[in-house]
């Protein structure tokens, strides 16, 4: 597994697999754990995800800041 973190951050990334372009992301964010997976590719200076698929407690367990905080970290 890969830790992606920074000191003063809340939140933990971790590369959970990879195989080709599909990824298993873990965050663990304020509130828990939300699993990420997705098709991935670098398209010129963008990362681009598709088929995302989120999957942790439920509807609001999450705020769309914090979505994009784990998107910004990754």
């Amino acid at each position: 597994m890969k830790m992606i973190s920074k000191k003063n951050d809340p939140i933990e990334l971790k590369i959970v697999e990879e195989d080709e372009d599909a990824i298993e992301l873990l965050a663990k964010g304020k509130k828990g754990d939300i699993t990420i997976y997705a098709n991935l590719f670098k398209e010129d200076n963008r990362l681009i995800l598709r088929n995302v698929h989120l999957d942790g407690m439920g509807s609001g367990y999450s705020s769309l800041t914090e979505l994009r905080q784990i998107a910004r970290e990754f």
